[in-house]
């Protein structure tokens, strides 16, 4: 818990993103989520910071919003691709990139990954709404796609992977990238050194790592928060393991399939 808020807390408040996209997001993941509590709290929210009230209405039912400002276009095609597609396209991305830089891209991953973790704790408690409030999210005339009917979608673009090698303090590391490329350590900033540095004192520097390196503040929590869950917990290893697949099967992540699968079977899962 301590971990998970704060990581919170800095998707929330340590971001760049303007305040009312942060918001549109957060209610874009609510409703993907169906999360009745995180769309009543953070409707308001979003007013306050400029939001505009049809924009907010149009995602609480399910159809694409009219009239956004070219800010929140570009967010929410971003966001709405990943959530429904589990890709982005190579346009979504370039567009994304271009307006909010490779931290803004990798933050706006983050804010959402986050209030997807808060809209499943809501969701198991049946967390209750305040008094007088109704629930908001009905069901959908135009339901969210089921992805692929349970296969992947396929990969936008054709690969074009980076890898790096490098050393620090010592120790060397690799870093593969595509979209996001990897810096040489040199490279780094003096906040990217340290989050390496730290994460060769822990389980290295790959999976996501090479991602949250280009938002060091958010993927340092991050890191914290991963290796709390997937080394401290009281779930046994084969069932934590069947919770890992089970996740990168929902989202086609393929590289955690491979890297998870041997792990599950180690474990004591069945082929």
């Amino acid at each position: 818990g301590d971990f998970a808020q704060q990581f919170g807390e800095v998707m929330r408040f340590g971001t760049g993103l303007p305040k009312d996209v942060s918001e549109v997001i957060i209610l874009m993941t609510g409703r993907y989520w169906g999360a009745q509590f995180e769309w009543a709290s953070h409707k308001p929210a979003a007013l306050e910071a400029g939001a505009k009230p049809e924009i907010l209405e149009a995602i609480r039912v399910g159809k694409r919003p009219a009239g956004m400002n070219r800010d929140t276009e570009i967010a929410y095609n971003f966001i709405d691709e990943l959530l429904t597609t589990h890709q982005v396209s190579e346009a979504t991305f370039a567009a994304a990139k271009e307006r909010y830089g490779v931290q803004g891209v990798v933050d706006m991953v983050g804010l959402s990954g986050w209030y997807g973790i808060v809209s499943m704790c809501l969701n198991l408690d049946q967390y209750p709404l305040d008094a007088g409030d109704k629930p908001a999210l009905g069901a959908l005339a135009n339901p969210l796609p089921v992805v692929g009917a349970g296969f992947a979608t396929a990969i936008p673009g054709k690969p074009d992977p980076v890898t790096v090698r490098s050393s620090a303090n010592g120790k060397e590391f690799t870093l593969i990238g595509d979209r996001l490329r990897p810096p040489t350590f040199e490279q780094m900033t003096a906040e990217q050194k340290k989050f390496t540095e730290e994460a060769l004192a822990g389980r290295g520097t790959g999976g996501s790592f090479p991602v949250s390196l280009h938002s060091p503040v958010m993927g340092r929590q991050l890191f914290g928060l991963g290796e709390r869950v997937r080394f401290h917990m009281s779930v046994p290893d084969r069932l934590k393991e069947l919770a890992i697949l089970l996740t990168a099967r929902y989202w086609a992540a393929q590289y955690e399939w491979s890297v998870h699968q041997p792990a599950a079977i180690q474990a004591g899962l069945s082929e």
